[in-house]
């Protein structure tokens, strides 16, 4: 029980880290996105 309890926790883990990094991966470009739109619109 115990070792089945840390291998589903360990993989949870693992896809909190995916989570994480695809979340702020797109933050990350929907911000570069805007700052274009900003910086096209200025012109």
């Amino acid at each position: 029980m115990a070792v089945s309890h840390r291998r589903w926790a360990q993989s949870y883990a693992r896809v909190e880290l995916c989570v994480n990094f695809v979340n702020r991966l797109y933050l990350g470009d929907i911000r570069l996105s805007g700052e274009l739109k900003r910086y096209v619109e200025k012109g």
